[in-house]
């Protein structure tokens, strides 16, 4: 839900900048779920978050390489 409501004020497909907060809103809690230890709660919060970063516009492969889309004029 967090990146969802980061993305929705923002140009999409998301930008370095914009990636990188999200690696943070995403990472931060799965890391700390992951710590305590719970490793499937935090695996399908990080996979909730990848899936609203491919619903904002970026591709499974990007994703993967951890690359944006860049715009071409």
């Amino acid at each position: 839900m967090m990146a969802a409501w980061y993305l929705h004020a923002r140009e999409l497909p998301p930008r370095w900048t914009a990636l990188a907060s999200l690696a943070l809103l995403i990472g931060a809690p799965a890391l700390l779920i992951a710590k305590e230890p719970d490793l499937g709660t935090a695996l399908l919060v990080a996979a909730s978050g990848l899936f609203a970063v491919f619903l904002a516009g970026l591709a499974w492969w990007r994703i993967g390489h951890g690359a944006g889309r860049t715009r071409r004029g």
